[in-house]
């Protein structure tokens, strides 16, 4: 036999299959990983944009309509905003804000604001 360096085709084999069982065991943890984290970034994106329509309705009673939708995009994600203001009485009025976008596994989630607002 000769006295040569290397590793046989059964050890390359073996080192294989355990490569390959790690590989199998660790990438659907990664996948749903990825999964939370692109919805937490969704979350996060129609909060701010529930936000930001939520201020515009209590900076401008007037001038906005009170009924309204909208869609919107940020990257691939369309995200639909509707919103409802009404008069309560004289000096008082509420804002309801309502966000509604699809998640990475292509379920619907939505986020909702509600506000009073007391004009003197």
């Amino acid at each position: 036999m000769f006295n040569e360096r290397g590793f046989t085709l059964v050890e390359t084999v073996t080192a294989m299959l355990i490569f390959s069982l790690l590989l199998v065991t660790a990438l659907p943890v990664a996948i749903e990983a990825n999964h939370h984290l692109v919805s937490g970034v969704r979350r996060m994106a129609a909060m701010g944009i529930a936000e930001s329509k939520m201020e515009e309705l209590q900076k401008n009673t007037s001038s906005l309509p009170r009924n309204q939708r909208k869609t919107t995009k940020e990257g691939r994600v369309s995200y639909d905003i509707r919103w409802r203001r009404e008069f309560i009485a004289r000096k008082l009025s509420g804002c309801e804000v309502t966000v509604e976008w699809r998640d990475s596994w292509g379920n619907e989630r939505s986020i909702t604001l509600k506000s009073l607002n007391y004009r003197p």
